[in-house]
């Protein structure tokens, strides 16, 4: 009779906290980054009892928390590719700030530098033509329009601030 008292205990006491498992999953289903937990049950070896054998319950082996490598694996791949090209979408974000189509960008001062082109191309003759392309530059590279001009002069690197 103890046997049977013994066996059914320990079926008891391993479901008790199977069920305590279930329970703190259910808890922690809307955790972020919580895994669900599972409970590993073993049957132990009988017992031989005359030309039969008989069971001896039911062990607990052990919570193990469920998750997929492989997901796990992609998502921290994912999140250092993520983190290496921030910086490279930062310097893009700039240089199209750079290029946008305000006055104060580089759009704007080369379509000023080469409206003024147009203008002595179209009027070769004219001298508010010339001086309105000699004073147009880029000015934050200080390049005067003499330099696109003159060949010579075209060769130096110009110092941008």
């Amino acid at each position: 009779m103890s046997d049977l008292i013994s066996i059914a205990s320990s079926g008891v006491l391993a479901y008790q906290r199977a069920l305590t498992t279930v329970s703190n999953n259910l808890a922690n289903v809307a955790t972020d980054g919580y895994t669900r937990q599972d409970v590993t049950l073993l049957s132990p070896t009988p017992r031989p009892l005359g030309t039969s054998f008989v069971g001896t319950g039911v062990l607990f082996d052990g919570v193990r928390r469920q998750f997929d490598e492989f997901v796990e694996g992609n998502v921290r791949q994912s999140t250092s590719a993520l983190s290496s090209q921030e910086s490279l979408s930062v310097y893009a974000n700039r240089i199209f700030d750079l290029l946008s189509g305000d006055n104060s960008s580089l759009n704007g001062l080369f379509t000023r530098f080469f409206g003024s082109a147009d203008a002595l191309a179209s009027e070769p003759a004219s001298l508010i033509a010339r001086n309105t392309f000699l004073r147009c530059r880029i000015p934050r590279c200080g390049i005067p329009a003499a330099v696109f001009a003159d060949g010579h002069s075209a060769k130096r690197q110009p110092q941008c601030a």
